[in-house]
């Protein structure tokens, strides 16, 4: 079986194909694809063009807040947790399409001139990127923070935040109902709700800080976010 998404583009064009394969008999794990010859071919393949587009896992409607990851897996899982109500939530395909061209490296300052990085519709306010843990912590969070003051460029009065997702395989045994104690997987039926709790409590967490700066006096729109790489 595979899983096919549409990419597509700010004008709601499709421009791209994102397809993974998977194995039902192993929940959790890619599956393993070898070509004619017995090579090992990638579980997950991409057609197209990703460049400013983005896997619309939900309707935009009239959602003010913007819930996107890396990948399907991760951002859908957060969504199906409910952790940020009343948000869409759309799968950026990849970190260089959501954080785009940087001036220097792993300065978190984005190249402004780029044309084909990732930026949100005009009516969101609060855009919410989530961080997972599959990629170099430090180059991640550059790309992020770049992708992030893309946007406040472009929407001064977008509040912009980083969020921690969990690690994919908790992410996995949450949405097949197994929660995580003590190292240990165990079969349980509590793995959405805890999912929910984790990522409720980052939020939350986040929410207070943007809150405090903003008392103090600072932009709200540059609260939750932290220096630039060095």
């Amino acid at each position: 079986p595979c899983l096919v998404a549409a990419i597509q583009d700010p004008a709601g064009r499709v421009r791209g194909v994102h397809r993974t394969w998977f194995d039902p008999a192993q929940p959790g794990r890619k599956a393993e694809i070898f070509g004619p010859d017995g090579a090992t071919l990638p579980a997950k393949l991409m057609r197209g063009s990703a460049k400013g587009g983005a896997i619309r896992l939900t309707p935009l409607g009239e959602a003010e807040t913007l819930v996107m990851g890396e990948g399907i897996e991760t951002t859908f899982s957060v969504a199906v947790a409910g952790a940020f109500p009343g948000a869409a939530f759309w799968a950026g395909a990849s970190l260089g399409n959501m954080g785009g061209k940087q001036v220097g490296r792993q300065t978190g300052v984005p190249d402004l001139e780029d044309p084909e990085a990732f930026v949100p519709p005009p009516q969101i306010k609060r855009l919410v990127f989530l961080q997972d843990g599959d990629s170099d912590p430090r180059a991640t969070r550059a790309k992020l923070e770049a992708g992030l003051r893309r946007a406040q460029h472009f929407i001064p009065e977008l509040v912009a935040q980083i969020v921690a997702a969990l690690e994919h395989d908790q992410l996995v045994f949450a949405m097949i109902g197994v929660r995580i104690d003590k190292g240990q997987p165990q079969r349980r039926h509590l793995g959405l709700h805890h999912l929910a709790r984790v990522q409720q409590q980052r939020v939350g967490h986040l929410d207070a800080r943007v809150e405090r700066q903003h008392k103090r006096g600072r932009q709200v729109a540059r609260c939750a976010l932290q220096q630039p790489a060095q």
